[in-house]
């Protein structure tokens, strides 16, 4: 029994090293990135408090209205190593990366004993375009982090569930504390480990859960208390929109992992239509073919349990939808796939797509990382994919104002109004472009359309600089 638990991981290693120099030659080019200002200016740029280590203010605060003492901890050792270069954030960020990937080669080969399942699965976990925004920016090292510890906790669950040896237990939920601590995200885990018992033919066991469910249920109030406050009032409460928007964006989650095209670091907030009445419809009839097939297929029930389970916590209405939020629900999905064309590729039928779609996916994972350098390159990727993002268009009109271009940041000032007249803040944002160029009558001009729209922070303005 030993020599063959030590001959599978000798087989596993031969299998994450390629993975490995893959995954870093695949993101090394995003190591030579800048900081860009979005998030990085609050986590790490402008955050004194990560000149030292001090743990009382990190397990005492929320950053961004969220709770991740350990992630602020690994920014500030960082901070001590390299001051603000970039580089060694991203380079932590590459390697947590990596480590993950050989995590969920080692998750699946627990699960299925079969490494070339565990290897494609852990192959498109590593390489996936959706995935380029968790590693590549530098603010969501929160993802990588709860990442590590949420698989390391699957793993050692698996282990302690097969062999029943104590320590195994508590190196899991040892794993689930950490991801807790690095992201919310994480409280999902014990629905997972309930589905890891049904697919192993276990009997569900809610004793040896209980400390999970425990601390979960504090993180869960804990992340809640942190976000109740994150809708706006542009955005109000319907029923209509609280039940179809999650399942319209559960939907769209699946799309962008099977078909990742379009993707932006910023997606419009989804409104109800007829497409989410219709994602409803569709949603409930994928629940109802779940619950009939649950003793029928359990590949299916835990491929389509784990991406549920783990993405239903940003399934919200006044949230809009994410790249980064697919990190760790892809893995079932990703199973699920693998499993299907795997079973395929046995009968000889459609073997090219398993070396034609990786192939895809690292070519869309290159260009994407390339978003990532600037300012610059971040705002225009989302103008090019929502040329009406009026949040994108006035910091991408800010940065060619620094480069002083000031006739093509006035003209993407202008595309805001364009994109919506009554958007009292599109008029703010040009007043200030005109103030910096000292064109005091259009910036009157706008100061008080913008006030006229309601815009508060233009009557203010309006007083000290129109007078």
């Amino acid at each position: 029994m030993k020599r063959a638990s030590s001959e599978a991981k000798i087989s596993l290693w031969k299998y994450f090293l390629p993975l490995a120099i893959l995954t870093f030659l695949l993101y090394a080019p995003g190591l030579k990135n800048s900081f860009v200002n979005w998030d990085d200016q609050d986590y790490i740029i402008n955050n004194s408090d990560i000149h030292s280590i001090n743990i009382p203010v990190f397990y005492s605060s929320f950053y961004s209205r969220n709770y991740q003492p350990l992630v602020m901890t690994v920014y500030s050792i960082i901070y001590q190593a390299s001051g603000l270069e970039p580089f060694a954030y991203h380079l932590i960020q590459l390697l947590f990366h990596i480590t993950n990937c050989g995590l969920v080669l080692w998750f699946i080969f627990l699960l299925t004993e079969n490494v070339a399942i565990s290897f494609i699965v852990s192959l498109l976990f590593a390489i996936h375009p959706c995935h380029v925004e968790s590693v590549a920016w530098a603010s969501e090292l929160k993802d990588v982090m709860y990442g590590f510890g949420f698989l390391l906790s699957l793993c050692y669950y698996v282990k302690y569930i097969k062999e029943g040896v104590q320590k195994f237990y508590w190196v899991s939920f040892a794993g689930f504390t950490f991801s807790l601590l690095s992201k919310g995200m994480a409280v999902s885990l014990p629905l997972v480990l309930f589905l890891i018992d049904y697919f192993l033919g276990k009997k569900f066991n809610w004793k040896n859960k209980v400390l999970f469910l425990a601390i979960s249920c504090l993180f869960f109030a804990l992340t809640f208390f942190s976000q109740i406050n994150i809708h706006s009032e542009e955005d109000p409460f319907t029923i209509a929109g609280f039940i179809t928007i999650p399942a319209l964006q559960f939907w769209k989650y699946i799309s962008m992992l099977c078909f990742p095209v379009n993707l932006s670091a910023l997606h419009p907030k989804d409104v109800v239509s007829w497409v989410s009445y219709t994602a409803f419809i569709s949603f409930m009839m994928l629940v109802a073919i779940t619950l009939f097939l649950l003793r029928k297929n359990k590949d299916w029930i835990f491929g389509i349990g784990f991406f549920l389970f783990t993405i239903a916590m940003v399934l919200q209405y006044f949230l809009a939808h994410a790249d980064r939020y697919t990190y760790i629900s892809s893995i079932g999905l990703f199973y699920l796939f693998t499993k299907v064309g795997y079973e395929l590729y046995l009968k000889n039928k459609y073997a090219l797509l398993l070396f034609v779609i990786p192939s895809i996916f690292c070519f869309q994972t290159f260009e994407r990382i390339k978003i990532w350098e600037n300012n610059k390159t971040l705002w225009d990727s989302i103008v090019k994919v929502y040329p009406e993002h009026k949040d994108a268009l006035t910091n991408l009109a800010v940065e060619y104002f620094h480069d002083g271009d000031y006739p093509k940041a006035l003209a993407i000032f202008n595309q805001t109004i364009q994109s919506d007249s009554s958007c009292g803040k599109c008029y703010y944002n040009r007043a200030m472009f005109y103030n910096n160029v000292k064109d005091k009558k259009h910036m009157c001009a706008d100061l008080e359309k913008a006030n006229q729209l309601g815009y508060e922070q233009a009557k203010e303005a309006l007083n000290d600089l129109c007078k």
